[in-house]
């Protein structure tokens, strides 16, 4: 029993994920999965910000936080949604961000 193979071509998208092929590497991003997810909170139109995170902001769980039903999958009490919503805020400025894999002659593995 064999298998057929098609050629599809250079990779261009997987799974959410953008690839480009450069000379000097292969950089990836997540640019359409966060334009989605900022379209699908309704913060596509908002102003973007520079940080992620308010500084000395906590998000430990209290017992007398009421868990909010909108996103619960995101957060689930609303000191965190409001801190995924600054998160998805800060994302509207960084939507083509990404990692680029640069080629290298070294055959070694660092971490």
């Amino acid at each position: 029993m064999g298998f057929e193979i098609k050629d599809l071509g250079n990779l261009k998208y997987f799974h959410g994920t953008e690839v480009a092929k450069y000379e000097e590497g292969i950089f990836v991003s997540q640019r359409k999965y966060t334009y989605d997810l900022l379209t699908e909170t309704g913060m596509l139109g908002c102003r973007p910000i520079d940080t992620p995170i308010e500084f000395n902001c906590k998000l430990g769980n209290s017992d007398d936080q009421v868990s909010v039903d909108q996103y619960q999958r995101l957060a689930p009490y609303e000191n965190h949604m409001k801190a995924v919503s600054r998160i998805l805020i800060y994302l509207k400025k960084t939507p083509g961000k990404g990692l680029m894999f640069r080629k290298t002659d070294r055959k070694i593995i660092e971490a």
